[in-house]
């Protein structure tokens, strides 16, 4: 998708909000912004196993090819 399909959505998203009622776009907003806190934390938690979990394993090898 082109700079111009983004364009047009952004440009959608703002005409659905304008004809939407005000406390209804602030619910949206809220919801989008939840959405992306939660994959947020979902990512740090991720990324967070993987380096607990893989740092002693690269750890370990290193020892073994000693």
């Amino acid at each position: 998708m082109g700079l111009e399909g983004q364009v047009m959505q952004v440009v959608e998203v703002l005409d659905v909000g304008v004809r939407l009622s005000v406390p209804q776009l602030v619910v949206e907003v809220v919801q989008i912004h939840l959405m992306l806190f939660v994959v947020g934390v979902w990512v740090v938690e991720y990324i967070t196993v993987v380096l607990v979990v893989m740092e002693p394993l690269r750890v370990v090898r290193e020892e073994e090819e000693d």
